[in-house]
């Protein structure tokens, strides 16, 4: 059973804090970044990298795939896809695999989802070890979808949200408990947070209730 920590849609202008909190934890992890956040902080994705961490693609802007043209979404995946490998290069690391993830977890309906599927292979991104990952009802994948989806989303994002979606620290908190007291011990987990400025002292801490739990986080570079 492994734990994998995936976080999305930074990097974020407090990212370096993150990174500098996770190698305190011996911790790596899967960054799922924005093209346009690549370029607003270009330093911490090159950090991520040198400090072993795994770069993939979430799109340059983060829009509704299910309401975006074909068209559109392939220069969203290409702009993302030249920054990413010009990081990699300035780092002087060789990238290790390609992996990508939706926005919002969104494909369309079934048309547009074998139309994304091929696209994305036609990128060569990889699949993951999902065969033995326990998924819920919703966002899941099978053995050889070339995307990430997740087992657990900490709601982390629902800080930052306003109405019925908003969440308070300590409601996400007790539902962590809740997961953690109740996955699947033989089945392997990845985990969904996310790089959002004004949650950064929030994430740190649902880092250490994990650890709490005893939760163990393989490292990354051994999926690569």
């Amino acid at each position: 059973m492994a734990f994998y920590l995936t976080i999305d849609d930074g990097p974020s202008l407090r990212a370096q804090e993150k990174l500098d909190f996770l190698s305190a934890k011996g911790i790596t992890a899967i960054w799922f970044l924005l093209g346009q956040n690549i370029e607003k902080n270009k330093e911490a994705a090159i950090e991520a990298v040198q400090r072993g961490h795994i770069l993939g693609n979430h799109s340059y802007s983060h829009p509704h795939f299910p309401l975006t043209s074909v068209k559109a979404i392939r220069e969203e995946i290409d702009k993302t896809e030249v920054l990413i490998e010009e990081i990699y290069k300035t780092a002087g690391v060789v990238r290790p695999t390609k992996l990508f993830r939706f926005p919002y977890g969104e494909q369309g309906g079934f048309l547009k989802r074998r139309i994304l599927h091929k696209l994305l292979e036609s990128y060569g991104f990889q699949t993951g070890p999902f065969d033995s990952v326990q998924f819920g009802l919703l966002f899941r994948n099978k053995l050889g979808d070339p995307y990430w989806m997740w087992s657990y989303d900490t709601r982390d994002w629902a800080m930052n949200k306003e109405g019925i979606q908003h969440l308070t620290f300590e409601q996400i908190s007790k539902n962590l408990d809740t997961y953690l007291q109740s996955y699947s011990p033989e089945k392997d987990q990845i985990i969904l947070m996310h790089d959002h400025e004004p949650t950064t002292h929030e994430f740190c801490k649902l880092i250490d209730r994990f650890l709490a739990h005893g939760v163990s986080f393989v490292p990354i570079n051994k999926l690569a």
